[in-house]
């Protein structure tokens, strides 16, 4: 996947140096994937290792949705975010559609600091849907450090004061 640069099935099975055809190489992995469940995070040291991130980066959380035949697939992602591209470190499958729950968020987010501190984060970025009170308690609580986009009439308050709307220009 990481040579390939894509989770495509088909790119992976032409990366692979065999002597098998192609076709066969792509029906292993379906196969694979099909039938082998992995414990969950089995693969986070393997793939911290290899993407060979500096001791303290940046990760972010998302929520992405697709179809996979009949059926809608809702998944929260934490990933690691490097110069050229982010790579999917811890996930969640969603058993219902729309926004993830921030009881969600925080569950995902304790996976990780139960490998890692919160000190291994420089930065730890979400968009709009990881807001609110609770959450921004947990991260302030658990010491890490964040940055949230959010909606441009949303209201934050910091230590009893809001913060203005527009950052002054320098």
């Amino acid at each position: 996947m990481i040579s390939a640069r894509t989770v495509n099935l088909t790119h992976i099975a032409a990366e692979r140096p065999s002597r098998a055809k192609v076709a066969s190489t792509y029906r292993r992995l379906q196969c694979f994937f099909q039938h082998m469940r992995l414990p969950d995070d089995l693969s986070v040291g393997i793939v911290m290792a290899l993407i060979d991130t500096p001791k303290r980066g940046s990760l972010g959380m998302d929520r992405t949705n697709w179809k996979s035949s009949k059926s809608d697939v809702n998944s929260l992602m934490l990933a690691v975010i490097t110069e050229r591209y982010r790579v999917p470190l811890m996930w969640s499958f969603l058993n219902h559609s729309g926004n993830s729950t921030t009881q969600q968020g925080i569950a995902l987010m304790q996976r990780y600091l139960a490998l890692f501190n919160a000190s291994s984060m420089r930065m730890f970025l979400t968009d709009r849907e990881f807001i609110g009170h609770n959450w921004f308690k947990f991260l302030k609580d658990m010491g890490i450090p964040f940055a949230s986009r959010v909606k441009e009439e949303q209201l934050v308050v910091v230590e009893g004061r809001a913060l203005p709307k527009a950052w002054p220009s320098t």
